[in-house]
């Protein structure tokens, strides 16, 4: 609960305005409860979105981490698993302060993907910019797609 202080009024109530009170009370609690929000701790494993969209000659994904560094983020290339994780942690200047509360002091995430046999897997990119970490997926030459207009004989 994200309580800091509670205070209860010395007035006197009657039983059935107490039993109601309590059972309002509780459900508005409950929705600053943490759980209420999917707030699960701050060392959790955090479920990143990423968009993925293809184009003629790539692939090109995108995936939403603000906050990081490049530095932060390693990317993994075995075989045909792709896999990004990235490792945030408290800065050393923050450590002497005192909290009442802290929930972004650290986390980390990682994410798998499968590669298929059309990316050239020599040629990936990747660059971390305002907060999206984005790479090029390059099709190998064979993998793209052939459009042409076949003529009627």
């Amino acid at each position: 609960m994200n309580t800091l202080m509670r205070r209860d009024n010395a007035v006197a109530k009657s039983p059935i305005v107490s039993v109601l009170d309590n059972l309002l009370r509780g459900d508005v609690n409950h929705m600053f409860n943490d759980d209420f929000w999917g707030f699960k701790g701050i060392n959790r494993q955090l479920n990143v979105p990423v968009n993925i969209h293809e184009s003629e000659n790539a692939y090109e994904l995108e995936m939403y981490a603000p906050g990081m560094k490049k530095e932060d983020f390693k990317i993994d290339l075995n075989g045909d698993d792709l896999t990004i994780s990235c490792s945030k942690k408290e800065e050393e200047n923050k450590k002497e302060q005192s909290y009442i509360r802290q929930e972004f002091s650290q986390f980390s995430f990682s994410r798998n993907f499968h590669l298929d046999h059309s990316i050239d897997r020599n040629a990936i990119k990747a660059e971390y910019e305002n907060g999206i970490l984005k790479m090029n997926l390059p099709k190998k030459e064979e993998a793209k797609k052939v459009t042409r207009t076949i003529e009627i004989g």
